[in-house]
């Protein structure tokens, strides 16, 4: 392993921290959570739209069955309060008494008001009406009665449908006449029927829905991910697989699992615990779930790929993930392309809409997405791509991995069941810390679940099964004469990708033979890591730690949260760090070269992975970094900080580290003032050969600094001064107590001697306004500067990423001259800031309302009269009116959660501000109003407006980091290389981006490697 670590300091760390003043390398409770959840009564979203499919059978009608439902539907009619707070139909599904087609779906009553003066029959006529003796034997085809009341909210036009028993208002210009005036109505349907899945032609029933060959769950999934109709569904009495069936649909329809309901019992009535079991508190309870709806979400959320911006190959890889009220999320990666200064997909059209800045998604008259279409995406089976605009559960890695499963069809009656046959998924978790095929070695105990009884068997069985991803179930066909034969394991995949929220994915590209292969690599709040052919999309292999894997019972569990962003589940939430021994310098692993990765959970947990990722096909596990307990990490909080590999000097060698800070400590989740954290207010220099800590802060003699520094969530900043000497001497840590401190580092016979010292303190007296804190770290650049004046700058944003909403704070942004570090005996010149009164003459210049350079200013900071500069985030946000005029309003809460970047002795920063706009996307408020910041670095003025160091982004919510890329599609031509900017998956104007690369339009990638010894 001594090799490895030596390749890798010769081919990476001199060309990372080299580059530092031009490119930097690195990029909850609440958390980012808070800002995609909002109490949905504050928009006027109008009334909910419920609709009822009834089973309308001989085998429903049993015991007089049908009787009953209709007294709970009268009685449902005539409650004031629910005519108050729901529209509600009433369809019918039955088998055909004639015609080739062997269903029917009708829509008796539309959704409207129950007993609504323009409904004619109103409801309660259509339900008095029901003709009890009218039922019909036999099978009862459910899946096309589903699929006709979906195609009723969808206002396709009726199929299978009984035009003369269709309600008048039902239907207009042989269209459904589904209304939703708001567009933003809670849509729910209700299904009340045994379960049964029968008939020949139902898969052409899903296939209409989602428009690709589908499975009943799929289709219910579908309505749910793509058309936002919650599916209910009732059980009257219904066993076996039946049971099963209606669980599933509720279970993909979001709302878990089938009420039971007790004939026998009063229609109001509830059991012991409250859970209703009459028809009548069902219902009711339905309709009070679907009207308290009050929480919404913003639209998908997105990171982009990371990888080396000097040898970009055009295509980008953005992480997506879509909020939702139960604790485990979706996610997905995709892959899109820049092309003529533009983000396009795999048809070369636009990807991104300009007015929300979210991908594209336009669709047709029958509620199909026609544009846009990621890389990767599935196709119909005419061979068309299928697009998939802003659904996060579409197209991507997501779909690639239904590849894994393959099944054996097996025809019952007509209709063709895919059965279980092999699954090639290669998903390993680390058993006595070597990697193990989960499918082969994992059992019930390292999933932590008892396997006693039969229950729990199955149990384990449906968990183990989904982590591979698939499910499998028995399905039941009740033939015409009442027989019923039954499919075992009839297979789907489970279709599973937790979300990404803060991991962001990154690219390493290998040697292959003659080729080259690029592979993203992507963690999880499902607990996986995945290791993506980014060619096809398709996994080449996962990884969940035997730690996740004891959590994926809960994990799978879709648990209701109730708006609470304090129940969202996470795993493998924390960047990841690829370090690469590039011995000959060309961007490639090569054969015999190593490549590492370690992942962090974040609020996952407090341990970092480490996996040798050199083969493209065959991951090792190496070992895990472990907080708690006693010992030299037991300060090690939750592995929030990314973990930088670098060389140290060490005795008379070298050592090859990991370097990264303790972590957050969950005390900052809740602390309105300043608390002292005693986890995560360390600095850990971890040497990766002999897998243990080679210093760390808190068992150092180091007492003032000790006693100084909070929780460190952030990056650690290393760097040299010295020309081509890969060797980290001096570490800067930003924490949570809103300080900077720096490390530097010293050589000595045996070992190595640490000095360190805080050089800035942001945090003012201890009120809520002062308590400042600095989640990231910050970004550091030599600034050369003539007659002895030059500098290290520190520049770094503060803000409460805990709490993104939080609008008490005041939050500024930094630039801190640091000349210690370049004495020849160093100095930690400790800069205080006073926020109580920033126009108060102090050590740092207040250039807020400096947008423009002038020579006062820059001299102020250069003769060393000043020790920096200071930006107030004042929350203003521009917007255009109706008359094109620009209104700036003005909001509290500006923060900076992201990490600065120093690119050519220029500041470029995002920063978010907690606006609500419930007019900017419909049926989801905008939570946030993001900025781009572009400043001098000396003087902090604008450096590409005279009126602005500002840009309002079109993307909003919490922006990313800045990104600057250096593709042959950024220029319009796309004939000539060329820099582009880009936010998340914003391309930034052109002026920003040249003027902040202006004189570096013809960059030339410098590959490091080491001088051969007889050079």
């Amino acid at each position: 392993m001594r090799n490895f670590f030596t390749q890798m300091m010769k081919g990476v760390l001199l060309g990372l921290y080299l580059t530092i003043p031009l490119m930097a390398a690195n990029t909850a409770r609440a958390d980012d959570t808070e800002v995609y959840f909002f109490d949905g009564s504050k928009i006027d979203t109008g009334r909910p739209k419920v609709m009822l499919l009834l089973e309308f059978s001989s085998a429903m009608n049993g015991g007089g069955r049908l009787a009953k439902i209709q007294q709970a539907l009268l009685q449902l009619a005539n409650d004031p309060e629910v005519n108050s707070e729901v529209d509600f139909g009433l369809a019918i599904f039955a088998k055909s008494r004639s015609g080739s087609i062997k269903a029917e779906g009708t829509v008796h009553y539309p959704i409207a008001k129950l007993n609504s003066a323009t409904e004619l029959p109103n409801f309660s006529t259509v339900v008095t009406l029901l003709s009890l003796k009218g039922t019909v034997p036999g099978s009862t085809p459910t899946i096309e009665g589903m699929s006709e009341a979906y195609r009723y909210f969808l206002n396709r036009t009726p199929y299978y449908w009984n035009s003369s028993s269709t309600h008048p208002s039902a239907v207009s210009n042989s269209r459904y006449a589904f209304s939703d005036t708001s567009g933003c109505a809670a849509k729910a349907l209700v299904v009340l029927a045994h379960g049964q899945i029968n008939g020949n032609e139902w898969r052409n029933a899903t296939q209409s829905i989602v428009g690709r060959s589908s499975t009943d769950t799929e289709m219910v999934s579908y309505m749910k991910g793509t058309h936002d109709v919650d599916t209910y569904t009732i059980s009257p009495g219904s066993s076996g697989n039946n049971k099963q069936n209606l669980d599933n649909w509720a279970n993909a329809g979001g709302t878990e699992k089938a009420f039971d309901w007790n004939d026998e019992t009063d229609c109001n009535a509830v059991d012991a615990e409250g859970n209703p079991v009459g028809l009548c508190a069902i219902l009711k309870k339905v309709i009070e779930e679907v009207s308290s709806q009050g929480t919404s979400f913003v639209q998908a959320g997105v990171t982009v790929s990371q990888q080396n911006r000097l040898n970009h190959d055009n295509h980008l890889y953005f992480a997506q993930f879509q909020a939702d009220d139960i604790a485990r999320w979706p996610g997905n990666l995709k892959k899109y392309k820049i092309d003529g200064g533009q983000l396009v997909d795999v048809n070369q059209k636009p990807a991104v809409d300009t007015d929300t800045g979210l991908f594209l998604e336009e669709r047709d008259a029958n509620g199909f997405i026609t544009n846009s279409t990621s890389f990767w995406a599935p196709k119909d089976g005419n061979g068309n791509l299928i697009a998939d605009g802003n659904q996060v559960e579409r197209g991507g890695t997501l779909e690639g991995l239904d590849g894994f499963l393959k099944t054996t069809p097996q025809e019952v009656d007509g209709t063709i069941y895919q059965t279980f046959a092999s699954y090639s998924r290669n998903l390993y978790f680390d058993s006595s810390d070597v990697l193990s095929p989960i499918a082969t070695k994992a059992t019930a105990a390292d999933f932590d679940m008892p396997v006693s009884t039969e229950e729990e068997k199955q149990a384990f069985e449906t968990v183990f099964t989904e982590t591979l991803g698939y499910s499998l179930r028995d399905v039941t066909v009740t033939r015409d004469d009442g027989t019923e034969v039954i499919v075992e394991n009839v297979a789907e995949p489970a279709r599973l990708m937790g979300d990404p929220l803060h991991s962001v994915p990154k690219v390493l590209q290998y040697k292959v033979g003659d080729s080259t292969k690029s592979v993203g690599f992507m963690g999880t709040n499902l607990g996986y890591l995945h290791a993506v052919d980014l060619d096809t999309g398709v996994e080449n292999w996962g990884y969940v730690p035997k730690e996740m894997l004891k959590k994926m019972q809960e994990f799978l569990d879709d648990v209701k949260i109730g708006g609470d962003p304090t129940l969202h589940n996470y795993g493998l939430d924390g960047e990841i760090h690829i370090a690469h021994g590039d011995s000959n310098g060309n961007i490639l692993v090569d054969e015999g070269e190593k490549a590492l990765l370690i992942i962090g959970m974040r609020r996952g947990g407090n341990r970092y992975y480490v996996l040798d990722i050199s083969d493209i096909g065959s991951p090792k596990f190496l070992f895990r970094i472990q907080g708690g307990g006693i010992g030299d990490l037991s300060q090690l909080g939750d592995t929030w900080s990314p973990v930088t590999v670098t060389n140290i000097n060490f005795g008379e060698g070298t050592k090859t580290v990991a370097i990264f800070g303790g972590g957050y400590d969950k005390d900052q989740d809740d602390a309105t003032t300043f608390v002292k954290d005693d986890i995560g207010n360390d600095v850990f220099i971890y040497d990766i050969a002999n897998q243990k800590v080679l210093w760390n802060l808190q068992g150092s003699a180091l007492q003032t600094v000790k006693g100084q520094i909070n929780s460190v969530p952030g990056a650690i900043r290393a760097l040299s001064l010295k020309t081509n000497i890969a060797i980290a001497e001096h570490l800067y840590v930003a924490d949570t107590g809103g300080q900077i401190f720096r490390f530097d580092l010293y050589p000595t016979e045996t070992g190595m001697d640490v000095k360190a010292g805080r050089i800035f303190k942001a945090r003012g007296n201890n009120s809520e306004s002062e308590n400042r804190r600095f989640f990231y770290a910050p970004s550091v650049a030599f600034i050369p500067q003539p007659q002895g004046k030059s500098f290290v700058a520190v520049a770094v944003g503060s803000g409460y990423r805990a709490h993104p909403l939080n609008a008490k704070i005041d939050d500024y942004f930094f630039m801190v001259k640091d000349q210690g570090v370049l004495q020849s005996t160093k100095t930690f010149n400790d800069v205080a800031f006073n926020g109580t009164n920033p126009d108060a003459e102090q050590q740092l210049l207040n250039v807020t309302d400096t947008v423009s350079s002038n020579t006062t200013t820059r001299n102020a900071i250069v003769s060393g009269e000043k020790s920096g500069w200071f930006i107030e985030l004042n929350g203003e946000i521009n917007t255009t009116d109706a008359n094109g005029n620009t209104v700036t309003d003005t909001y509290a809460g500006e923060k900076v959660i992201s990490e600065a970047r120093i690119l050519f002795g220029k500041v470029v920063f995002t920063s978010y501000v907690p606006t609500v706009d419930l007019t900017k996307l419909q049926c989801a408020p905008v939570i946030g109003s993001a900025k781009l910041y572009g400043v001098d670095v000396v003087d902090g003025s604008s450096f590409f407006d005279e009126n602005t160091r500002v840009i309002d982004l079109i993307s909003s919510g919490i922006p990313p980091v800045f990104q600057l890329l250096y593709t042959s599609g950024g220029s319009a031509d796309t004939t000539t290389a060329s820099f582009i900017g880009l936010v998340g998956n914003e391309v930034i104007q052109d002026d920003f981006t040249k003027a902040l690369t202006k004189g570096y339009d013809g960059v030339i990638r410098v590959n490091w490697r080491k001088k051969p010894d007889d050079e």
